[in-house]
């Protein structure tokens, strides 16, 4: 019973975890109200900014032809829409 007692309140950290992680938000707010929106991006941390770019646009990487080499075309941004109500 102590096993899974603590087996359960190790899943129950990552689960608090993970809500206060989203709780954290993006860091679109510290962008929205910087002069300079490139020293702010340069100091959020690596979550925040993942937060941000899920917010904005939709991200996705084509399988690559050639696994040696990088191709940034195979790259697909598409900008998120506000959402109607």
């Amino acid at each position: 019973m102590r096993t899974e007692s603590r087996k359960l309140t190790d899943q129950l950290n990552a689960v608090e975890k993970s809500i206060a992680e989203a709780d954290d938000s993006s860091g679109l707010d510290e962008l929205l109200a910087a002069s300079d929106v490139r020293a702010v991006w340069g100091g959020l941390s690596l979550s925040k900014r993942r937060a941000t770019i899920d917010t904005l646009m939709t991200v996705a990487v084509a399988r690559q032809k050639n696994t040696r080499v990088f191709d940034p075309a195979d790259v697909q941004i598409e900008w998120r829409r506000e959402r109607e109500s």
